[in-house]
């Protein structure tokens, strides 16, 4: 299993709908709205390095999302 921290910043106003909404997604075990540079982080386990990719691409389709930071987890 692939394990990956990704960092969300977020248009203010639609914090709390894409939050909601990420926590729901496939492959998300954790979802946390947080405070300072970040608006939401969450962590997500996937088979390979690639639904990495596939996971972040799909998530930055949501409206409303400015940009993210991905941290891929190692041993």
């Amino acid at each position: 299993m692939e394990k990956a921290l990704i960092l969300l910043e977020v248009t203010p106003q639609k914090t709390d709908k894409i939050y909601d909404k990420l926590k729901r997604m496939k492959y998300v075990t954790t979802a946390m709205k947080t405070y300072g540079r970040f608006d939401i982080a969450i962590i997500i386990e996937v088979k390979t390095t690639k639904d990495i990719q596939n996971f972040v691409l799909s998530a930055r389709k949501i409206s409303g999302i400015l940009s993210t930071e991905t941290l891929i987890a190692v041993e």
